[in-house]
């Protein structure tokens, strides 16, 4: 779930006072519909945690924007967007919920519009977002700390009639750049659950559910956090019998 992270990022708080000149910006995408993938692996709960985690992001002082089942293109421009509000000493924050898939080792976040298996593994990756592309953009505008969250370890997508492009399921584990921390909904090779069976209550995806209120607390320390997060996050996943941590 936690990716590797340097000392500077175990050393930074994400909620603690931020300087005068400072500010705190978020991006959150959540997808369900997908255009080219079929009824099986559309989602349910991928834009309400998204919804989520942008209302709490702003509640605890973040100007977040929200973009839910975008395309390619679509996604791109709020990237460039969130990207352009980005100064040198921000705090930020990008949240992405929805399909993921790891190719040869990288991470592809998967946007509304992505195309067919059929059309062939070069024209998968041209048709999604490359994370490490995300993080490279995001890092040169040299923000204070960042914080990456992906609630996107779900089944593989692009699977159909015995073709498969990308790995089974779960995504690569991704180095960050200094000061960056990322967190990923699931362990390398899991399934991030998208609801706990007989808890109807439970109207977000597990992780969502857990990691929301977190990042309320008062005075957060992300790598206590994270720990915490991933401890209830498996002990609630196991009571529905399945494993996620």
């Amino acid at each position: 779930m936690l990716s590797r992270t340097t000392i500077l990022a175990i050393c930074l708080t994400l909620l603690c006072p931020v300087a005068a000149t400072a500010k705190r910006v978020a991006l959150v995408v959540g997808i369900d519909a997908y255009d080219n993938l079929g009824a099986d692996v559309q989602l349910k709960r991928a834009v309400k945690d998204a919804r989520t985690i942008a209302t709490t992001l702003t509640e605890v002082g973040f100007k977040t924007t929200t973009a839910v089942d975008v395309r390619r293109e679509e996604f791109l421009v709020a990237w460039q967007r969130y990207l352009d509000s980005v100064e040198a000493g921000d705090e930020v924050a990008l949240y992405f919920a929805g399909h993921g898939i790891e190719i040869a080792r990288d991470n592809y976040l998967i946007p509304r519009d992505a195309p067919k298996i059929d059309k062939g593994e070069y024209v998968v990756r041209q048709g999604t977002v490359r994370l490490v592309d995300l993080l490279d953009s995001l890092d040169a505008r040299k923000p204070r700390v960042a914080l990456i969250i992906i609630d996107a370890c779900r089944v593989n997508p692009f699977s159909a009639s015995g073709r498969s492009i990308g790995s089974a399921r779960g995504l690569a584990r991704t180095e960050p750049p200094r000061g960056t921390m990322i967190i990923f909904a699931a362990g390398v090779g899991q399934i991030a659950l998208d609801g706990v069976p007989g808890r109807p209550e439970i109207d977000n995806s597990v992780f969502a559910h857990i990691v929301a209120p977190l990042l309320k607390r008062p005075g957060l320390d992300l790598i206590k956090g994270v720990k915490e997060v991933q401890q209830q996050v498996y002990t609630l996943a196991k009571s529905s019998g399945q494993d996620q941590f």
